[in-house]
């Protein structure tokens, strides 16, 4: 239960609220979808325009790998994709290769095929992170009778980081589902399982870094093992299909992705990092400075993870849920391109976080509820924020949940287990 007074309204509202949003979202992507004209949505926009662009890169790793990198052949191929709906502007592939050799084995379907099976895939990926989060983190928290699994998941459901991102067919429910994966096999000590489930985030490497960082101080050899395996196999099967052309070509682009924040037309505002908050709020002239600065917040807060797994290191596995957080909080605060809808992450950050034993004072179980509140709300309200003044405000949410949980998860559990603790180095 949570350890402190409720009043009934402020049950019901928590309780109702999520699913009167819930309605409202999907009253929404039905309307968009079906008075859309062809691919051209009722809101403006392409629907499933980021599955779009990923379904042409696979195209093109499949029969033309050296344009995958090619804007101007991406533009052509995105717009005969989507033909005769009018492709606004190009929407550009900037994942490495071999996430494109993913996305061809899609293409052997027609595109419409591909999205909807995409989109169910992602209902599905979404219903397998509840199931995950649930069953291992909020009842390792304690919080099972304030919150069901079918109420985290209208919670997930209503968010805008979910519907932002489902609309555009991203992936973000695949990598919540592998985050709440590699969480849970690292509480429950199955180092081959997380090695090999924090290797499939390789499309998005930034989210398996923070994992990485504890296992090598925890010294779990046999995570970052089949960490390597998966990912050499990985990669290696791309090189071998394409050889090293399209990664050569992918290296070279790096320098002008840096410079995404300042391309007119690219929607700049739904950056969730420091990096995309000052890109957004300063000139291009001030670009070194931010990579600078970038580089030295990477630097630091990888030694404050080193330093707070450390300190950890002799409590028990099952119970190290707010280091976990930390590390999933990590790519957010470090690296320049991590987007609006990743902040559905934040669910198993706060879930995990609320597994300290200290959570059982008023003010912290207050703290945790409150910044769940906030991100609920603010991954709709600062972005529309950030929509009006091309600034990524968006970027605040996990700058906020950081500085919520740092000074607390420093603090070790009050009764440590002695049960499978980890020995002193």
């Amino acid at each position: 239960m949570l350890n402190f007074p409720l009043s009934t309204p402020m049950r019901t509202r928590l309780r109702v609220y999520p699913r009167l949003a819930l309605l409202g979202m999907v009253g929404v992507l039905l309307f968009d979808f079906l008075a859309s004209q062809g691919w051209q949505g009722a809101l403006g926009q392409i629907v499933g325009s980021d599955f779009v662009t990923l379904y042409a890169a696979g195209t093109a790793f499949r029969t033309a790998p050296g344009q995958l990198y090619d804007f101007q052949a991406q533009g052509a191929l995105q717009q005969a994709l989507i033909a005769p709906t009018q492709l606004p502007g190009l929407n550009p592939f900037i994942s490495p290769p071999y996430v494109a050799q993913v996305y061809a084995l899609l293409t052997y379907l027609p595109l419409p095929w591909a999205f909807g099976l995409w989109q169910l895939f992602a209902l599905l990926c979404l219903g397998g992170a509840v199931l995950i989060l649930w069953r291992v983190i909020v009842r390792g928290s304690g919080l099972q009778n304030d919150l069901s699994a079918p109420q985290l998941a209208i919670v997930l459901l209503s968010s805008f980081a979910f519907v932002s991102g489902f609309r555009v067919g991203q992936n973000h429910t695949l990598t919540l589902l592998l985050v709440s994966a590699v969480c849970a096999a690292t509480l429950c000590e199955r180092w081959g399982m997380a090695g090999v489930l924090a290797a499939l985030l390789l499309y998005k490497p930034q989210f398996a870094l923070g994992f990485l960082i504890l296992w090598l101080i925890w010294w779990k050899p046999k995570a970052l093992v089949a960490f390597g395996a998966v990912a050499a196999l990985w990669v290696g099967s791309a090189v071998a299909l394409r050889g090293l052309a399209p990664f050569l070509d992918y290296l070279a682009l790096q320098d002008s992705l840096l410079r995404l924040a300042y391309v007119e037309g690219f929607p700049s505002y739904i950056f969730v990092t420091p990096y995309g908050l000052l890109a957004t709020a300063l000139p291009e002239r001030f670009l070194p400075w931010i990579q600078a600065l970038t580089q030295l917040l990477l630097l630091v807060f990888a030694l404050g993870l080193l330093l707070v797994g450390y300190r950890w290191r002799r409590v028990a596995f099952s119970r190290r849920g707010p280091v976990l957080a930390l590390a999933v909080v990590f790519p957010f605060l470090t690296m320049p391109y991590t987007l609006l809808h990743d902040l559905l992450l934040m669910a198993p950050v706060l879930l995990l976080a609320a597994q300290h034993s200290a959570i059982h004072n008023s003010t912290i179980t207050r703290r945790v509820l409150s910044t769940a509140i906030a991100c609920y709300l603010g991954a709709l309200l600062l972005p529309l924020v950030g929509y009006a003044t091309g600034i990524a405000f968006a970027a605040l949410l996990p700058l906020a949940v950081f500085a919520a949980l740092v000074g607390w998860c420093w603090r070790l559990p009050e009764a440590q287990s002695p049960v499978r603790a980890e020995p002193a180095p």
